[in-house]
């Protein structure tokens, strides 16, 4: 059932098979698998002792093998003649250890008096398959339909109605409940899983958590873990990266290069959809966490590196020959803006970058050129080609929750303006002049920051039919673009350039 929930098959035949291994080497992953998929069936305390038995098997048989239950004491019910009669089987992870058969209620000298020939019946069988007592029939048939609800949670195939933990100190993970006082309790909340570490293993059990929809609370003691890993941003909406990878070109015949995978929650969408991925990750403490994650996609490559010291032409060329390319990322927002530049100033055939940003800087960089709202990254954006805000994200779709909302991106690559503009150089640097004063008029900015003598300015705004009192911030991307060659054409003072 774990590897059901978690595991697609027909979604994602890529993915290769684990086989089952015993608690001792049992790995993050497994545990993962089994506890996320307990949450879900409203058992999330069978997870521990389903850490017993495998992390993956979906085998059945009942002839005792290691690891085929999972170590606890279940209940079965069925209706009998003339009551509910109920079972209550204890297991290891290779056979049955106890059997309590309930059959007060029925018939007393027949269905009640057979509990014990009953008992004995399904201890020695090791399965729920018995003879059962001649005369008693209908309660034989009940009592075996109980003991096979038992075998079924056992084996983790039906949802568990009622579960008693082994005790002792070989099974008791958790230790003795500590006695806490009332008034120590700060907070209470309800959540489906609890992850304890924000180690690798931790994290990971964050992704899972997150991939399923499942609500989950990170505890950690060392306040230095938490503050190297407080920017993860785990989106915890499958929706949200689904409509992220399809908005975003990640489709068959497609190339994707990835900036940031993080513990790999995107990632695995687009991998399931792309015909190749690649993907740039900085930190080094989260390629282990990576293979963990997606490291079974073999349509995947990941790099260790910073994605501003690549030669990004060469290493489409590189990764994808032959394709075209769409690039997604989800970045600490202060290095996004260096990033978008970083790869539209390289040239590279890219057809497409599918960023999320915090929700202003989308609707700046969505802003038409020339109005209240844009600025310099604006028009440089546009130069490039064009933008599209696809979806918000609110902010408590992310643990820990940032003070802002977000929102997903699109920039079409096509260039618009490149044609038209006689020296990008000097474009370039004209906006980051002009907006970088850009409550004074265009003719005082330029003129303390470029340097050009006021008269050759005031010359050509007249020539383009603009205001001397005109501001960058209010001419629209062709009234730059218009500018931008007619000041390049002459120096500073206003002769034409040889």
């Amino acid at each position: 059932m774990a590897f059901t929930l978690l595991h697609n098959k027909k979604e994602n035949k890529k993915r290769k098979k684990k086989e089952s291994v015993p608690m001792n080497k049992i790995s993050r992953k497994g545990f993962i698998k089994i506890a996320a998929a307990a949450a879900m069936s409203g058992v999330t305390a069978g997870a521990l002792a389903a850490c017993n038995a495998a992390s993956g098997s979906t085998s059945a048989s009942t002839s005792g093998a290691a690891g085929q239950y999972i170590p606890g004491t279940y209940e079965g019910t069925a209706e009998g003649i003339s009551s509910t009669v109920k079972v209550t089987m204890t297991f290891s992870d290779s056979a049955v250890t106890d059997v309590v058969v309930d059959t007060s209620g029925e018939t007393a000298s027949y269905g009640a008096a057979a509990a014990d020939e009953l008992r004995e019946q399904l201890m020695a069988a090791g399965s729920a398959e018995i003879d059962g007592v001649s005369g008693s029939t209908v309660t034989s048939n009940a009592v075996m339909k109980a003991a096979k609800s038992c075998y079924a949670q056992a084996k983790g195939k039906a949802v568990v109605s009622s579960v008693q933990l082994p005790t002792g100190d070989e099974n008791d993970w958790l230790g003795k409940e500590p006695d806490i006082d009332e008034a120590s309790i700060t907070e209470t909340w309800d959540t489906d899983i609890v992850i304890v570490g924000a180690g690798n293993g931790g994290m990971c059990a964050a992704a899972y958590a997150a991939q399923n929809g499942l609500d989950f609370r990170i505890i950690e003691q060392n306040s230095a873990v938490m503050d190297t890993r407080h920017w993860y941003g785990t989106i915890d909406s499958s929706e949200a990266k689904k409509k992220g990878t399809e908005e975003g070109n990640a489709a068959p015949g497609f190339g994707v290069l990835e900036i940031g995978p993080g513990i790999g929650t995107l990632t695995q969408q687009l991998a399931l959809r792309a015909e190749k991925v690649t993907s740039v990750e900085l930190d080094q403490r989260l390629l282990p966490i990576l293979e963990e994650t997606v490291g079974e996609f073999d349509n995947l490559h990941i790099l260790h590196g910073d994605i501003l010291q690549f030669d990004v032409p060469q290493l489409l060329e590189q990764e994808f020959p032959g394709m075209h390319v769409a690039v997604c990322a989800n970045l600490p927002y202060y290095i996004t803006t260096p990033i978008l530049m970083h790869l539209l100033e390289s040239g590279a055939p890219i057809d497409s970058i599918t960023v999320m940003v915090q929700k202003e800087v989308a609707e700046k960089l969505q802003a038409p050129v020339g109005t209240r709202n844009s600025g310099a990254i604006t028009a440089a954006v546009n130069y490039y080609g064009t933008v599209e805000m696809l979806f918000t994200v609110p902010r408590d779709s992310f643990l820990p929750p940032p003070n802002v909302d977000s929102a997903v991106i699109r920039i079409d690559v096509q260039k618009r303006y490149a044609a038209d503009t006689k020296h990008p150089k000097h474009f370039f640097a004209m906006l980051k002049n002009g907006f970088s004063q850009r409550r004074k008029t265009l003719v005082n900015a330029l003129s303390a920051t470029m340097h050009y003598e006021k008269p050759v300015l005031l010359d050509a705004l007249r020539e383009l039919g603009l205001s001397e009192t005109v501001r960058m911030e209010n001419l629209t991307m062709e009234q730059l673009v218009a500018l931008s060659n007619c000041l390049s054409e002459k120096d500073s003072s206003g002769e034409e350039k040889v």
